[in-house]
């Protein structure tokens, strides 16, 4: 498991990543204002614990290894790799992943709550209709 702390030009956010066989599973926690030692080792204590609980999806790790032969070459991608920021590839897609499943879960909420409230307003207009209708 491996939580990177990085500052994203607005906010602190921490990236969690956790490798479990072949799937790697990514938290996201979003900490504001500049996170304290003891903010952090809280966070580690209590909130990480309930975050890893409740993820279910994952990214596949399958990763082709390729060896140049050439030195000065290994030595161009190593540079490249020590440049990059440390959040993986694979945990930008595990939690775009995530991200599009609760998409899809509050879609399916926020149309059930549409058409209920339509049911509810529909009973409410034939009630009236029926009162009209009885003269009252």
């Amino acid at each position: 498991m491996k939580l990177t702390i990085f500052f994203d030009g607005q906010y602190w956010i921490g990236i969690i990543e956790k490798i479990d066989n072949q799937n790697l599973f990514a938290y996201k926690h979003l900490f504001g204002a500049k996170p304290t030692n003891s903010e952090v080792l809280n966070f580690v204590n209590k909130t990480l614990i309930r975050l890893l609980k409740t993820k279910k999806s994952s990214v596949n790790l399958t990763k082709e290894i390729t060896i140049s032969s050439n030195p000065k070459k290994r030595a161009r991608e190593a540079n490249k790799e020590v440049q990059k920021k440390s959040i993986s590839t694979y945990a930008q897609q595990a939690l775009k992943l995530e991200q599009e499943n609760k998409k899809i879960e509050r879609k399916v909420t926020n149309k059930s709550k549409k058409q209920e409230l339509e049911n509810i307003k529909f009973e409410m207009k034939q009630n009236k209709k029926k009162e009209k209708h009885k003269g009252r």
